[in-house]
């Protein structure tokens, strides 16, 4: 059960605060903060509501690094690994960490100290495709041979998925490397708390109609909170 964090507090070692962010609303001065390369980017998606989706979420992932660091949210350095994993610049001098999922209206943005942290989120909903065959481009023998014998199939694809991008989102290297060398908990229970995998840890949760997977270097505390509660 995921419970929302009523009080706000700077994040210590063992921790990490998983954001949830309601991409459908409107900030009038999202574009005030936003650098010109996020711009550019939101410019060259072609529907409004992509568009607007990917400003909220970096509008608000400003706001929320800008507390973090104590530094304006305008003047915060993001750049990209080799892969495309985002990151805060080294010229800030932080112990921070984060990393950003999103689905349908919905991101989530976990940050956290000293360690590399990946997420992922997807909506439970009914999905236009053959399950067993999408299955089959990322999960390996033993993970099929274990959703076949699991009646409700579609909840634990999406878990199984969520857990394997986080995990590929955490190593920065997304779908570069094969998920199928990537090892997940085959379940339709969506509940992992510091399960150990791979020398990773993982952890899950069901919120609203959504599932939320977690990867971590180490064990961590994970607290909730909504963003439109503090910014």
């Amino acid at each position: 059960m995921v419970v929302f964090k009523e009080k706000l507090h700077h994040i210590i070692d063992g921790e990490c605060a998983i954001w949830l962010i309601d991409l459908s609303k409107t900030y009038t001065e999202q574009y005030s903060i936003l650098s010109t390369v996020e711009i550019t980017k939101a410019n060259q998606f072609i529907h409004k509501t992509e568009r607007h989706r990917y400003l909220t979420c970096r509008y608000a992932l400003r706001n929320l690094l800008g507390y973090y660091l104590h530094t304006p949210p305008a003047s915060i350095h993001i750049q990209y690994s080799k892969y495309g994993k985002p990151y805060i610049s080294n010229k800030h001098k932080h112990p921070y960490t984060f990393n950003i999922s999103h689905s349908n209206n919905w991101a989530c943005i976990a940050i956290s100290l000293s360690h590399s942290v990946g997420i992922d989120i997807e909506e439970l909903k009914p999905y236009q495709l053959d399950l067993n065959d999408t299955a089959k481009l990322f999960m390996t023998n033993t993970e099929l041979d274990q959703l076949k014998k699991i009646e409700d199939g579609e909840r634990a694809f999406i878990h199984c998925w969520t857990q394997k991008e986080s995990i590929l989102k955490h190593l920065g290297v997304g779908f570069y490397t094969d998920p199928k060398l990537i090892h997940t908990i085959i379940s339709k229970d969506v509940c992992l708390r510091n399960y150990p995998t791979d020398s990773l840890f993982l952890n899950t949760y069901t919120l609203y109609s959504y599932i939320l997977s977690l990867c971590t270097s180490q064990p961590v505390s994970p607290f909730f909170y909504k963003y439109d509660s503090f910014f």
